[in-house]
């Protein structure tokens, strides 16, 4: 039987921004639409990888945080601190859990339990044109790295199972290299 691990991606208090394609305003307030960021405004800070598949209306983007655990989130996970986590079984991603996601006022007045209930959410409120409000947050969120470059969280979840198996490889090699040289121990 395989093992389940959770791999703390993010912390409590980061920034993500939502992609979303709207096509007008129609029903959006004036509040909702200042909550908004055009993608002309900040487009030069996002890595070109990950992006090209984007389509739909004008772009904008929502910007959110990642907030505290809820009670049975802090069980889930043993963890009070809140933060996104990357479940990996057998070496392949199994999806995300998190802890809730913070939202103005403006768009809902309880913060989103999880990232695709926060994307519902954002959807309902700037693509009511949708038939369904549901999306690839892989793809839709998009995350601040190091060099000051956003990325889409598929970026973060590649190179966290990348980093997994050089452990898991590099364990194996070293369980290899100490059975040869016991193996060798016992030679004249």
């Amino acid at each position: 039987m395989r093992s389940v691990a959770f791999i703390n991606i993010l912390k409590r208090g980061t920034k993500l921004r939502a992609h979303l394609a709207t096509k007008d305003f129609e029903g959006v307030s004036d509040d909702q639409r200042k909550c908004l960021l055009r993608w002309n405004d900040w487009r030069k800070e996002v890595a070109s990888a990950g992006i090209e598949n984007w389509s739909g209306g004008p772009l904008h983007f929502f910007e959110l945080t990642i907030g505290p655990a809820t009670e049975k989130q802090s069980r889930d996970l043993l963890t009070s601190t809140g933060g996104l986590w990357l479940i990996v079984k057998g070496g392949k991603a199994k999806g995300l859990q998190s802890s809730q996601f913070e939202l103005p006022a403006c768009v809902s007045d309880k913060p989103a339990g999880s990232l695709n209930h926060a994307f519902t959410i954002l959807s309902e409120v700037y693509e009511p044109w949708r038939i369904s409000h549901t999306g690839n947050v892989y793809d839709r969120f998009l995350y601040k790295e190091a060099n000051g470059l956003w990325y889409p969280l598929s970026h973060l979840r590649d190179f966290r199972l990348a980093k997994q198996e050089e452990a898991i490889a590099y364990g194996l090699w070293q369980q290899f290299l100490g059975r040869m040289s016991s193996a060798g121990a016992g030679r004249p």
